[in-house]
């Protein structure tokens, strides 16, 4: 029998003073600084900040939150895990869509269109196949499967229990 499994459970940060840093400052202040107290997803929350105060949204906000969610997705998808599993970054361009898609798929640019395709875009050595790749071979059949499981809520967060 084997080693039991390296198991993490998410802890719950200490809570940072955020209330003493923006009471009593003005609006327009709160709204500059507490994007850049977290410094992830600026434009979330920056955006979630405008919205939580009943402010207007600058008229490109949601394609600046797309571009932003974007470029978080592509960086853990072809640098983060890559590094994770021990492989090579995928080099890609976020300016040209054409580019990023041929980057992370192939010569295709696009994902693959069903379960065939996909078996053969993981051994393949093209965009994020070979990380799609060793992912898979990481879990046995069924292994990593989520099905029916609750999804997280902010009320069983840091329940011990599997989530979705």
């Amino acid at each position: 029998m084997g080693a039991a499994p390296d198991i993490r459970w998410a802890v719950a940060a200490p809570e940072l003073p955020v209330a003493a840093m923006v009471l009593g400052r003005p609006v327009h202040q709160v709204v500059e600084t507490l994007p850049l107290l977290f410094n992830l997803c600026r434009t979330a929350q920056g955006l979630a900040v405008r919205l939580a105060l009943g402010l207007d949204t600058a008229p490109d906000a949601r394609e600046n939150l797309a571009q932003e969610i974007l470029r978080d997705h592509v960086l853990r998808l072809a640098v983060m895990v890559p590094s994770k599993l021990g492989l090579p970054a995928v080099p890609f361009t976020l300016g040209d869509p054409g580019a990023l898609r041929g980057a992370l798929f192939g010569p295709t640019g696009r994902f693959p269109g069903d379960a065939d395709a996909f078996a053969a875009f993981r051994q393949g050595g093209y965009g994020i196949g070979p990380v799609l790749g060793r992912l898979a071979r990481l879990f046995a059949r069924g292994e990593a499967c989520a099905d029916g499981l609750p999804p997280v809520d902010p009320g069983r967060l840091f329940d011990r229990g599997a989530t979705e």
